[in-house]
């Protein structure tokens, strides 16, 4: 949960920087600086200008527009405890991802598109891998983040720890096969 949180600030500190700097639009020499933000913050893959009901004007890597399977509406995106962000799931052909978005003005916001599964990978031990699997869905049951080595029903006999952010509309949850657990010791 921890690193999902930061993630999500690290997302909502990049939106807040592009803000701070004025005007933004979709001609070259704005998306080179956007694209720059992009390249210098591993969590975030691509960042979006966008209308206030969510639909995308542009994005400082138009190229990933095409890996997007669908895009959520305003009205389906989860307020922070902030309520200065939106959090959302954005479906792609290769993956998940996690849309953060913050209002710039009154028709204009910004989203970061953040590739969470990454920072799911090595919070088990080596060990416990196999046997386990992690997950990070938002509040509406929206899956943005999963690590497993196996699907679900080949696991058997699962002991779940779970943890809810009390800043975003976030839940991570821990499964692990009680006998993998026990040999832990």
């Amino acid at each position: 949960m921890r690193r999902s949180e930061a993630a999500i600030d690290f997302g909502a500190a990049t939106l807040d920087e592009l803000a701070r700097r004025g005007s933004l639009n979709c001609d070259p020499a704005s998306l080179q600086a956007v694209r720059l933000q992009v390249y210098q913050r591993s969590a975030v893959k691509d960042i979006r200008l966008v209308n206030r009901d969510g639909s995308v004007i542009c994005s400082a890597y138009s190229e990933t527009l095409e890996f997007d399977n669908g895009w959520v509406a305003r009205p389906d995106m989860l307020h922070s405890d902030d309520r200065r962000l939106l959090l959302f799931r954005v479906d792609q052909f290769s993956g998940v991802a996690l849309g953060v978005l913050r209002d710039i003005d009154e028709r204009k916001s910004l989203v970061a598109i953040l590739g969470i599964n990454s920072y799911l990978f090595d919070i088990m031990p080596a060990e416990l891998r196999a046997h386990s699997e992690v997950s990070l869905e938002l509040n509406n049951g929206s899956d943005v983040g999963r690590f497993s080595l196996k699907r679900h029903s080949e696991f058997s006999h699962l002991v779940s720890f779970s943890n809810v952010s009390i800043r975003h509309p976030l839940h991570a949850t821990i499964r692990v096969e009680r006998s993998a657990f026990a040999a832990m010791g």
